[in-house]
């Protein structure tokens, strides 16, 4: 009578155990996150070139079209910054946009720049303080160090903020 026991609790053990596993999702399961990305934007995005871009951390602006950019000027409103290069239009390109990062950000300066200076856009995608001249900028951001003329300087990024200098 335990033989017969047993081998029916093993019989009963075996199938529970099959139709556990037969239960179970095979491969990886995301339909409970399938809305999870609705209005999501990543900080870093990769845009294509209106042209190439040769240096890392110059400001860029939106391009021909919503996929593509082109290096700010001192009048541009900036979108981002690029942390790579590109050697002819039409090649991708990482972009980290104002606004989403969460750290700080990297440009290449014009002129010397001391720390806890406003930062614009200066001529093809650098930056630069922001001038005492009359004038409108964006503010792009703060110096965090202290960078001399073509150096790399780390800022605190922002959305651009204009500000009309009289």
């Amino acid at each position: 009578m335990n033989t017969f026991l047993i081998a029916l609790f093993a019989f009963v053990a075996i199938l529970a155990l099959t139709s556990w596993v037969a239960s179970r999702p095979r491969g990886r399961q995301l339909h409970g996150l399938v809305n999870v990305a609705e209005g999501f934007q990543p900080a870093i995005r990769t845009l294509l070139t209106d042209a190439a871009i040769a240096t890392r951390y110059l400001l860029v602006k939106r391009g021909s079209d919503a996929a593509h950019v082109a290096l700010a000027g001192t009048a541009d409103v900036p979108i981002g910054f690029v942390t790579d290069e590109a050697s002819a239009a039409e090649e991708g390109i990482a972009v980290a946009h104002f606004g989403l990062l969460r750290e700080g950000a990297l440009g290449v300066a014009s002129g010397a720049i001391a720390a806890d200076e406003f930062l614009v856009p200066g001529a093809n995608g650098t930056v630069r303080k922001l001038p005492v001249a009359a004038g409108t900028y964006h503010i792009i951001g703060r110096a965090t160090k202290a960078a001399a003329d073509t150096a790399v300087v780390e800022y605190t990024p922002s959305f651009p903020i204009q500000r009309v200098v009289a």
